[in-house]
């Protein structure tokens, strides 16, 4: 479909198709930003379209990372800004190969690297950490080692665990990095974020939930309105099931002044059929059925 016909056909569908006779004014547009920025130019009460992608991994992901992604969150936002970017296979002296870049620029990004193991992916990439050298950093840097699959079994145990030989018993050196990383995935959208009034580029902090317990994927990526973000992830380690990265998220989020959050489940198919059912653990009566229901309703509307 091209833009002009998709512009068409959102104006149908909102009721405003061409008219013989002189269509009315146009009500005021009321601007609810978030915070004290330059208002856009291009704008209009009866609203845009735009394009953009809300599901984007980089380096920073156990997954993407093993797979050869060498791309930094910065990356990820100068790509969808319309720059080229190089991409793997390094060459005798480490550098990319080839580049990739997109005709059109993107309107919005959210860069959603899994929140679990940030921290591990970060020590076992970085040389000189005390756990470069361990058995499942060298398997995971291994192209042909199967990386993604030893970090991401992990996310299907029942009662994860961190590896001490990477994070340490108490796993605070994996806490520690994933901090770290926390971090930039926020520093980078703060920094591609265009708050000019040409508006080309909104950035969203994100992250992907790696729930697949049991083998069934119960993803979901985890947007956060503004630059008011938790300390650091819900992930998989600290919530095993759904319900509780959303009580999680309203602990985290919710309940702080100035934070909101949505959380998109995606890759249904491949959840065995669990990723919509409705859940209601530890509810003991229907008022507690009704308070888990409209928790979820209003994290995944």
């Amino acid at each position: 479909m091209t833009r002009r016909l998709l512009y068409l056909f959102v104006g149908i569908t909102l009721g405003c198709a061409p008219q013989k006779t002189r269509a009315p004014a146009l009500p005021p547009i009321n601007l609810e930003y978030q915070e004290e920025r330059t208002p856009c130019t291009h704008r209009t009460a009866l609203r845009l379209p735009f394009f953009g992608d809300l599901h984007v991994h980089t380096s920073f992901s156990f997954d993407a990372g093993a797979y050869g992604n060498v791309l930094h969150p910065r990356d990820a936002y100068r790509f969808a800004r319309g720059e080229a970017v190089g991409l793997p296979p390094l060459n005798d002296a480490g550098e990319t190969s080839r580049r990739a870049q997109i005709a059109v620029p993107l309107d919005f990004l959210a860069v959603t690297d899994h929140g679990d193991l940030l921290g591990e992916v970060a020590l076992c990439t970085t040389p000189g950490t005390d756990a470069y050298d361990t058995a499942r950093c060298t398997a995971y840097r291994d192209m042909d080692g199967g990386g993604a699959f030893g970090f991401g079994v992990l996310m299907a145990a029942l009662d994860p665990r961190r590896d001490p030989e990477i994070c340490g018993e108490d796993g605070r050196q994996c806490h520690v990095a994933a901090a770290q990383r926390w971090q930039e995935i926020q520093d980078a959208a703060e920094a591609a974020y265009d708050r000019s009034e040409g508006c080309q580029l909104t950035t969203f902090v994100g992250y992907e939930y790696t729930n697949t317990r049991a083998v069934s994927n119960l993803h979901r990526n985890v947007i956060f309105r503004n630059h008011r973000v938790p300390e650091r992830p819900v992930t998989y380690y600290e919530a095993q099931r759904p319900l509780d990265l959303w009580s999680g998220l309203k602990s985290d989020c919710l309940d702080d002044a100035g934070c909101d959050v949505i959380v998109l489940p995606h890759n249904a198919n491949l959840s065995n059929g669990q990723l919509f059912i409705p859940s209601y653990p530890e509810a003991e009566a229907l008022e507690d059925e009704v308070a888990i229901a409209e928790l979820r309703a209003s994290m995944e509307p």
